[in-house]
C-alpha cells in the first residue's frame, strides 16, 4: 500500500510473533476493569510494578543480549512474555483476595440481561476505535513519505502512549466512582467526581504538554541517533505538544461517558470528529496541493482531537441531568436483575420505578 518492502516484511514478522501475546493482553483488561468495578484500583498498578522491570530486561536480553539476542523479532516477543506475565499475575491477585468473592463462576445465567451488556459494550467500543483508528491513519499516511517520517512518528507516537496514561487513570478512576455513585443515588457526588476529575485532566496535561515542548529537541535521541530522524521528531513534537492536552482529556472524559451510559452519543461525537474534520482535512493538507506531509497529517489530526474533546466536555459539564442519570441507572439495574418470570419482572420493574424518586431524594442531598 505504498510502504517499502522492507517496511512491509518488518510489519509482517512482528505481527506474527506478537499475536502470541494477544488474547491475555484482551484478558487482562477485563480483568482490570472487573476489580476495578470493585473499587480495586491497585491491582493492576501492582502488576505493571512487578512486569515492567521484566520487561525491560527481557527486551535487552532477546533484543541486544550476545548470547540471547535475536535482533528486531525479539521485541514482540518480550512483548508477548508480558501479556501473559500480567494476565496471570492478575489472575493471582483476584484468586488471593477479596476480588475474587464478586465471581460467581461459570454459569448459563450470565446470558441474562446480556443485550444490556452489549448495548453498552458495542458503542464503547466504536467511540474507542473511532480515535485509535484515525491515530492509525495518520502512521500509515506517514509511512508513505518513507522510513525517517514513520521513524519518527514511531517517536511521537511512544510519547502519546506515556501522556495518555495519566489522565486515562483518572478516566478510570473517576468511572468507577461516578458509576457507584450514580448506582447509589448519590447525584451530587457523582457530578462532583466528574468535575474534580476534568480539572485534575487539564492541570496533569497542561504540565505534559509543557514538559513536552521544553524537551522537543532532546526527545528523539531516546529511540535514534540517526540526525533526520531528531530533527523531524523535533519539528513534530509542538505540534503534539499543543494537542496533547486535549488528547488526555478524551481518555479521561470517555470514562465519565461510559459511567453515564453514554457510549452511544460518544461514538456519534467520535465519528464527525476523526472521520469527517480530522481525518479528510489531515490528508488534503499532507498529501494536496499544500504538500505538508506529516505535519499535514498531525494539524488534520490535531483539529478532530480538540473537536471531540470539547464536544464531550461540553456535554458532562452544562447537558447533564443528574438526577435523572441516578433514576435511569437504577431502571437500568431494575432490568438487569435476572428476575425469573415475566410477571416478576413486571413487578420489579415498577417497585423500581416507585422507590427510584425516593432513593433521589434521600441521597441526591449527599456529596
Amino acid at each position: 500500500m505504498g510502504q517499502t518492502p522492507e517496511v512491509a516484511a518488518l510489519c509482517g514478522q512482528f505481527l506474527r510473533v506478537w499475536l502470541i501475546g494477544a488474547w491475555p493482553l484482551v484478558a487482562f483488561e477485563c480483568l482490570k476493569r472487573f476489580v476495578q468495578a470493585q473499587g480495586i484500583m491497585q491491582a493492576s498498578t501492582w502488576v505493571m510494578a512487578v512486569v515492567a522491570p521484566l520487561h525491560m530486561f527481557n527486551s535487552y536480553a532477546l533484543v541486544w543480549s550476545p548470547t540471547l539476542g535475536l535482533g528486531f523479532i525479539g521485541a514482540p516477543l518480550a512483548t508477548a512474555i508480558s501479556s501473559w506475565l500480567m494476565f496471570f499475575l492478575l489472575v493471582g491477585y483476584i484468586a488471593l483476595s477479596k476480588a475474587r468473592e464478586a465471581w460467581g463462576g461459570f454459569s448459563l445465567d450470565c446470558l441474562d440481561g446480556i443485550w444490556e451488556f452489549y448495548r453498552l459494550a458495542l458503542p464503547s467500543a466504536a467511540m474507542m476505535a473511532c480515535s485509535w483508528a484515525a491515530f492509525e491513519l495518520v502512521t500509515f499516511g506517514s509511512s508513505m513519505f518513507g522510513p525517517v517520517t514513520l521513524a519518527a512518528q514511531a517517536c511521537i507516537f511512544a510519547a502519546m502512549s506515556i501522556t495518555f496514561q495519566t489522565p486515562a487513570a483518572i478516566g478510570s478512576a473517576a468511572a468507577t466512582r461516578v458509576g457507584n455513585s450514580l448506582g447509589q443515588g448519590k447525584q451530587r457526588r457523582a457530578r462532583y467526581s466528574s468535575y474534580v476529575a476534568i480539572a485534575m485532566g487539564y492541570i496533569v496535561g497542561m504540565v505534559c504538554s509543557l514538559l513536552l515542548f521544553v524537551n522537543g529537541h532532546r526527545w528523539g535521541y531516546i529511540f535514534s541517533d540517526d540526525a533526520e530522524v531528531v530533527a523531524l521528531c523535533s519539528k513534530l513534537i509542538p505540534y503534539f505538544a499543543a494537542v496533547q492536552t486535549y488528547d488526555g482529556m478524551n481518555g479521561l472524559v470517555s470514562g465519565i461517558m461510559r459511567a453515564l451510559g453514554r457510549q452511544s452519543l460518544g461514538a456519534l461525537m467520535a465519528f464527525p470528529s476523526f472521520w469527517i474534520l480530522a481525518i479528510p482535512i489531515g490528508f488534503y493538507l499532507g498529501m494536496g496541493p499544500m504538500g505538508l506531509e506529516v505535519v499535514g497529517l498531525w494539524l488534520g489530526l490535531a483539529i478532530g482531537v480538540i473537536a471531540y474533546s470539547l464536544s464531550m466536555q461540553c456535554y458532562v459539564l452544562f447537558c447533564v441531568d443528574w438526577r435523572h442519570e441516578v433514576k435511569v441507572c437504577l431502571e437500568r439495574l431494575a432490568r438487569c436483575s435476572n428476575p425469573k418470570a415475566d410477571e416478576s419482572r413486571g413487578r420489579l420493574a415498577v417497585s423500581s420505578r416507585s422507590s427510584t424518586d425516593s432513593l433521589i431524594d434521600s441521597y441526591g442531598s449527599l456529596a
